[in-house]
């Protein structure tokens, strides 16, 4: 404000502050008077305190919509990273399926040598490897979009899944000495698929980073309320600040010594399965123990209600 302004205005007293934010000036604040010709020294200081903390609450209010601006930018790149995920995963379908079946077709076909019966393994092997990952890509954006994973419940043994899943991971893995003991009942409602989804996610995190020459086992204690599933494998422990995140998307339990490691999806994916049957998992890693996934599947004599 120009001194002939102010004089124009009336006002005897005019003072006024500068508000900083740090080094940088935001601006000034005023006051004046039309009665007094000098403000006192106490009147400045407590308007040079005014101004301070005016200062303070412009700094909030732009570290707020500075915040704001961010999190739209990241919701925006997360939206069309699922976007993109759930594409390119819709779209390897297909081209998957058709080397799985053209794999099996040529086992079955006309006697292989050893060396081509070892190539047609590895084509297979790799191409449900691939498949899992596309599979839990799927998986990992529905739940992004606030979906709830769908299961399909039926009679099933858990037993049952279990040797179908640890079979069909030996035959991959003939190196490795991989165990399933059951006590109680095994029986109940589950949606088989789902269930071996989770025990294949386990098993195969246990053959990643376990000990080698230690077995990974499976051991299924079943009541009439309930069926606890233990996967258990020797080796370093995951490190403790992991813990608290390891069933979050994306996170490895540390460094995979025996394979590339996949997408860091199968801890995820298994908490998402096992919660829509209504159970609960948990994970313990301690030195002198081993890794340790503990799962409770709830046991049903029958075709539980859907679930909203």
């Amino acid at each position: 404000m120009k001194r002939e302004s102010i004089r124009r205005s009336g006002l005897r007293g005019y003072y006024g502050a500068p508000m900083m934010l740090g080094d940088e000036l935001v601006g000034v604040a005023t006051i004046g008077s039309r009665s007094a010709a000098e403000f006192s020294e106490e009147d400045r200081l407590l308007f040079r305190t005014m101004s301070g903390r005016a200062a303070a609450l412009i700094a909030q209010a732009r570290a707020e919509a500075e915040v704001a601006r961010r999190n739209d930018e990241l919701a925006a790149a997360l939206e069309y990273r699922n976007l993109m995920l759930g594409v390119l995963s819709h779209d390897l379908h297909n081209p998957l399926a058709v080397i799985l079946m053209s794999a099996d077709a040529l086992g079955r076909g006309e006697p292989l040598s050893e060396m081509q019966q070892r190539a047609v393994r590895r084509v297979a092997a790799n191409a449900r490897r691939v498949e899992n990952l596309v599979r839990d890509l799927l998986d990992y954006t529905r739940t992004g979009q606030g979906q709830a994973l769908p299961i399909s419940p039926r009679e099933a043994d858990l037993l049952a899944l279990c040797h179908q899943v640890v079979d069909g991971l030996q035959a991959l893995h003939p190196d490795m000495e991989l165990r399933c003991t059951a006590e109680g009942r095994t029986d109940g409602w589950f949606d088989s698929d789902r269930v071996t989804q989770v025990i294949s996610n386990l098993v195969t995190n246990g053959i990643v980073h376990g000990a080698a020459g230690a077995p990974v086992t499976v051991a299924l204690r079943g009541s009439d309320q309930e069926i606890w599933m233990e996967v258990h494998n020797e080796g370093p422990p995951i490190p403790e600040a992991l813990l608290p995140h390891i069933f979050e998307p994306f996170r490895h339990g540390g460094a995979a010594p025996k394979a590339t490691p996949g997408l860091g999806l199968g801890l995820f994916i298994a908490q998402q399965i096992v919660a829509a049957h209504g159970g609960s998992i948990e994970l313990q890693s301690k030195d002198e123990e081993g890794t340790t996934v503990r799962v409770r599947w709830p046991r049903r004599d029958s075709q539980p209600s859907a679930r909203p």
